[in-house]
């Protein structure tokens, strides 16, 4: 249902387009529901970082430690680029996070484009790390290669943001429809009660830390000799 060849078929469909179509080839549309995907996990992500991230992949180092990359390469041979919001660990399982720093400071790492680079280029070794949790934008889409949104209840945001970006070539058609398309699946329709898959993801995420908050605030109260008292 969610898969690249279902977006393939809802994209003909809603486009209007035949089954054999000189002027859309089968790769043309699978570049641009390549392009979108990347737009909306670009749009998700920037939101909720955590529902895209990927597990720990260790991290290799060629210069001595000074600084640190992904163990593997991109689509075009270059070296992964982590997207959005990072977790850097000394090691794994039960490593400590390393967190970010200025170029003269005393943080961990600084997060600098594609790598991880030590503070005042002082070499890092790890015996078993760095780790690396990241965003991905994801491959390039084919009938064999799959989308890596998520959720996949949101992955028809794919077929209607390649439609718009379709309707917009060479200023020819009209992309404001598939617009409001992605619109209500994404922000809701305007509908009392319906606040489409942002509020859904809202719901989900915005409590996330409030374990973490907890133990923190009871620190916090109990160094200032306030009284604290589960009720």
């Amino acid at each position: 249902m969610y898969a690249s060849t279902d977006l393939f078929t809802d994209f003909k469909f809603w486009a209007n387009r035949e089954e054999v179509d000189a002027a859309l080839s089968d790769p043309q549309i699978y570049r641009l529901l390549s392009l979108a995907q990347q737009r909306v996990i670009m749009a998700i992500a920037s939101t909720f970082p955590r529902l895209m991230m990927r597990a720990p992949e260790l991290m290799v180092t060629t210069d001595g430690g000074v600084t640190w990359q992904i163990n593997g390469s991109d689509a075009d041979g270059q070296p992964v680029h982590p997207f959005g919001h990072a977790e850097v660990y000394g090691r794994l399982p039960d490593g400590y996070e390393l967190y970010g720093s200025t170029y003269g400071g005393w943080g961990d790492v600084i997060f600098e484009g594609n790598k991880l680079r030590s503070p005042s280029s002082r070499p890092m070794q790890f015996q078993d790390g760095p780790y690396i949790r990241y965003v991905s934008l994801g491959d390039e889409l084919s009938a064999v290669v799959n989308p890596t949104l998520q959720p996949p209840q949101a992955r028809p945001l794919i077929t209607y943001k390649a439609l718009e970006l379709w309707a917009a070539k060479g200023g020819m058609r009209d992309p404001q429809p598939f617009r409001e398309m992605y619109t209500d699946l994404w922000a809701g329709s305007g509908v009392p009660g319906d606040h489409g898959i942002l509020g859904l993801l809202h719901t989900q995420y915005k409590r996330q830390h409030d374990a973490s908050r907890e133990g923190a605030l009871w620190w916090r109260l109990w160094a200032m000799g306030a009284t604290y008292r589960m009720t």
